[in-house]
């Protein structure tokens, strides 16, 4: 087996992880609230990034600028962006907050248009008019500040962190920073934002060692967090930055799959119609240029 099919497969595994993370959320939220959720994920990832920094007896030190936006873009991509993205799950659902979140490349090219004033072509505003048409066949129209919409504002925060993130991890691309250091400064900045969650709500401690939960748990802060990242990282290295991207569109597929399977969640027609002109919206401007 090649180095570019293994690329891909990895490409593929990944993408699987993170649709699920969006099923498995949806199960904890019976039980977590979304703060407890994201602490307890972001505290097994850092612990996981220490371990290895220690096993590896590297060197934490990083000058105070690069260690600052480590930490800021730890609290705006990993603490915000997930738990105004679980807020939005409880509300919406996983499959809707999947599409929702796919919607990160799209919301990429508005805010370089809007904001950085970068110019675009036809294509580009074909694609974003045809990705807000399926937003609309997915979730259709607001119907006033009920729970649906209030979900999709937090969804649309979610979104917006994330944008902030990918704008923090710019400023530092040319650091020579080991990627588990920086990743442990950055779990390490949202788990101590997140770590009030612990005492301004009531979380039942019984509920942390039933088995499912302890495994869910587990699943989010490793296998989301380090083991898709990785192989992400596999991917883009082996197949490049474009091929990975567009494979990675695939997201809401899997989520709508699983959610199926194990909430039987039917999906309407016209949702279906939605989501695949979203995906193809999202592939078509993923091929014009690398963005987020």
């Amino acid at each position: 087996m090649n180095t570019r099919t293994l690329g891909v497969i990895s490409a593929f595994v990944a993408v699987i992880i993170w649709g699920s993370v969006f099923t498995v959320k949806e199960y904890l939220l019976n039980f977590l609230d979304p703060s407890q959720i994201n602490f307890i994920n972001a505290f097994i990832t850092t612990t996981f990034y220490l371990i290895t920094v220690l096993i590896t007896k590297q060197s934490l030190k990083v000058n105070k600028r690069v260690l600052c936006i480590l930490v800021l873009s730890g609290i705006a991509g990993i603490s915000i962006t997930r738990l105004a993205c679980d807020i939005g799950i409880k509300l919406v659902g996983g499959t809707a907050a999947s599409v929702f979140s796919s919607l990160i490349p799209v919301m990429c090219v508005i805010f370089e248009c809007i904001i950085l004033r970068k110019s675009t072509n036809k294509v580009t505003i074909l694609s974003i008019l045809t990705s807000i048409l399926g937003i609309f066949l997915v979730i259709g129209m607001p119907k006033g500040l009920n729970n649906s919409f209030i979900g999709y504002l937090w969804l649309f925060i979610s979104n917006c962190a994330w944008i902030l993130y990918c704008h923090f991890c710019s400023l530092i691309s040319d650091a020579n920073i080991k990627q588990n250091i920086s990743m442990f400064y950055q779990f390490g900045g949202a788990s101590l934002f997140l770590l009030p969650s612990l005492f301004t709500n009531n979380l039942d401690f019984s509920v942390l060692i039933r088995k499912e939960i302890l495994f869910s748990l587990l699943f989010l802060g490793l296998a989301n967090g380090v083991i898709a990242y990785g192989l992400f990282t596999f991917a883009v290295k082996s197949i490049g930055v474009l091929t990975s991207n567009v494979i990675n569109n695939f997201i809401p597929v899997v989520t709508l799959i699983l959610n199926f399977l194990f909430f039987q969640q039917s999906v309407g027609l016209m949702q279906f119609f939605g989501v695949s002109l979203i995906i193809l919206s999202i592939i078509s401007i993923t091929l014009q240029k690398n963005i987020c």
